[in-house]
């Protein structure tokens, strides 16, 4: 079950990227219902699994490195499909270990527990390139360019899967979201 805060929240994000323009509200609240439903029945799937067993399964590696900063953007975690690798920053993981909300969250203040949740939200988004398809593809933007109707996928829209994904595998209390400060 969603924490109500949890929606309000994903409702926000979703207004935050230049693609939302071309939904209402009541769309947009409808959207994130949906993503966050695709991240639960996921999770469904895979809770109580082991991580490292489903990757080998699909052939991702996972490692930790040192850094994370992308020009001004501190990088947390990534899934690059190209060489199915998840990695994990240093940097980021500290962040996330100092900023206070971990046990809003439910999670333990430690490195391995942080560790395994942006492992976690990673894999999910491995799972979309290699089992259950791009969940912002079930979304599209349409606009019209030219006098053409065009269809974009509005990819912000996994993230909140991933969110859901991650609380329901791990049993957390809110959405990890509640990490990037923006409530």
């Amino acid at each position: 079950m969603t924490d109500p805060r949890d929606l309000t929240l994903c409702v926000n994000f979703l207004k935050g990227r230049k693609e939302a323009g071309s939904f209402t509200d009541d769309e947009l609240l409808s959207i994130a219902e949906q993503a966050l439903s695709i991240g639960e029945k996921t999770a469904v799937d895979y809770k109580g699994k082991d991580l490292a067993g489903l990757a080998e399964e699909l052939k991702i590696s996972m490692q930790i490195e040192k850094g994370g900063l992308v020009g001004t953007r501190l990088m947390r975690a990534h899934y690059d499909d190209s060489v199915r690798s998840i990695t994990v920053y240093e940097d980021g993981l500290n962040q996330i270990l100092s900023s206070g909300r971990l046990e809003e969250l439910g999670l333990p203040c430690n490195h391995e527990a942080v560790r395994d949740m942006l492992l976690w939200h990673e894999f999910f988004h491995a799972l979309e390139f290699r089992r259950i398809g791009m969940v912002g593809k079930d979304f599209p933007v349409i606009r019209k360019v030219l006098g053409f109707t065009v269809r974009k996928p509005f990819y912000a829209v996994s993230e909140l899967s991933a969110h859901a994904f991650v609380r329901d595998i791990l049993n957390l209390r809110r959405l990890p979201m509640i990490l990037d400060g923006n409530e």
